[in-house]
């Protein structure tokens, strides 16, 4: 009988030991599940930040009547916003444009007179030539795009920035090759009223809530800046 008692308690601090590692193991692989998911969570944000850096430059396009929005840096409803791209980079105002060969002289006109109100402002300097260097760069181009079935409005232009920066002895230059476009499908995107949205997302403006904005989203035939367009582009070229 006491023989016996050794063996049972032997045998329940067995299992006392048994339940413990049980335990110990299912804590372990709870933890390790946790672990990963954290980890797989930390890639996939990753992944997701390095793409939308590559896409910085989202070039939105002026519709009607739904348009995207992109991230702003300012909460004002009717401040016009700040592609968050073109936030405090020191970008500085001078840009030289040139015309792609297959742009037709009528959207070429509409992108000059464009120029022409933003050389206006003071703010900026818009030059026909050729940039080099860390010099700003604006091309006018044209793309086509056609309506597909069940959408309600038509793409008129695509317009972005695209921010680079490069780290020498000397520094760091920043630099925009930026692009303003037509939707050529539809020739009646050659406005310059058009052209004005466009630019402005070259030059770094986001969509405006201000109907009285060239930022507003839907092209209301707007051919002037407003003044709150003027203290946004001031805000990214100070």
């Amino acid at each position: 009988m006491k023989g016996g008692g050794k063996v049972k308690k032997l045998w329940r601090w067995l299992m006392g030991l048994g339940i413990i590692a049980a335990a110990l193991l299912i804590l372990n692989g709870r933890a390790v599940r946790r672990s990963l998911a954290t980890h797989v969570t930390h890639a996939s944000i990753g992944l997701v930040e390095r793409l939308q850096n590559k896409v910085i430059p989202k070039w939105t396009g002026t519709k009607a009547p739904s348009s995207a929005s992109h991230s702003v840096g300012t909460t004002d409803d009717q401040a016009t916003p700040i592609e968050a791209s073109a936030q405090d980079v020191a970008l500085t105002p001078t840009y030289y444009y040139h015309f792609t060969k297959q742009t037709p002289k009528a959207a070429q006109e509409a992108f000059l007179k464009a120029v022409k109100v933003y050389n206006q402002t003071g703010v900026v300097d818009l030059r026909s030539g050729t940039a080099s260097g860390a010099q700003n760069e604006l091309t006018f181009s044209i793309y086509h795009k056609a309506i597909v079935k069940g959408q309600t409005g038509i793409e008129l232009g695509i317009g972005g920035v695209n921010v680079t920066r490069t780290v020498s002895w000397e520094g760091t230059k920043v630099r925009n090759q930026a692009k303003a476009t037509f939707n050529a499908t539809y020739p009646r995107s050659f406005r310059e009223s058009v052209a004005l949205h466009e630019i402005g997302h070259a030059m770094g403006l986001a969509h405006s809530s201000s109907t009285s904005s060239v930022m507003y989203p839907y092209d209301r035939g707007n051919r002037q800046l407003s003044p709150d367009d003027i203290a946004a582009l001031k805000k990214i070229y100070r």
